[in-house]
């Protein structure tokens, strides 16, 4: 994936020990920001909630299903842009097949269909 939401990926090891390498990102996670003594304003809110959004947008676009987007998985850069990293989970599902089951990501931020076991879209993304 190429966009500037999303964080860019600069390559992996293919021998023990194992690592991923990506794009530097100078400042903190989304959740210690918005937790610092120092929150964002309204408008760095909206900025962030945005360029989230388009990148989730960008993935669904490319068949996608992000499965646990949280603060803590939302890197900001040098100009407190957000991209989304920790891909773990994601998956890749082919038009032909758009219905994902199975609870997966971090239980508070889950849509109440991946909750219940149920089949879900990107859309559970969304609701996250």
């Amino acid at each position: 994936m190429n966009h500037f939401a999303v964080i860019g990926l600069i390559g992996v090891t293919q021998e023990p020990p194992y690592y991923i390498v990506s794009e530097f990102m100078p400042k903190e996670n989304l959740f210690k920001c918005l937790h610092s003594n120092i929150p964002p304003t309204p408008t760095q809110r909206t900025i962030i909630a945005l360029g989230v959004a388009i990148g989730l947008s960008y993935m669904h676009r490319n068949n996608y299903i992000y499965r646990d987007i949280k603060s803590l998985n939302i890197l900001l850069d040098a100009d407190e842009y957000p991209k989304i990293c920790d891909f773990g989970i994601s998956r890749f599902v082919p038009q032909s097949r758009d219905l994902m089951t199975g609870g997966v990501g971090t239980a508070q931020w889950e849509a109440p269909e991946v909750i219940n076991n149920e089949p879900y879209t990107e859309k559970a993304d969304v609701y996250s």
